[in-house]
């Protein structure tokens, strides 16, 4: 498989791939193999925690959307 151009990571990183359920179950079950918690709940359309709500930053469900873009990114750009 080749790698992506830099122009469609560079596109992919600032519009995102759109998220569907299998690949948020598959991600899901990914962090759950690496024993990495979710931090963070599913809202329909991101990963929130209890603890944003009214306006607050969560570090950990921050981290948990980082590495939900980077998963469904990459797998956009393989299918590329």
């Amino acid at each position: 498989m080749a790698a992506p151009s830099i122009e469609a990571a560079h596109d992919m990183g600032a519009k995102g791939a759109p998220p569907n359920d299998g690949e948020r179950l598959a991600f899901e079950a990914w962090m759950r193999g690496h024993c990495w918690p979710l931090c963070a709940t599913w809202d329909g359309a991101a990963y929130r925690s209890d603890a944003e709500q009214g306006g607050r930053y969560c570090p950990d469900a921050a981290r948990t959307r980082m590495l939900w873009a980077a998963w469904r990114d990459r797998a956009a750009l393989a299918a590329a």
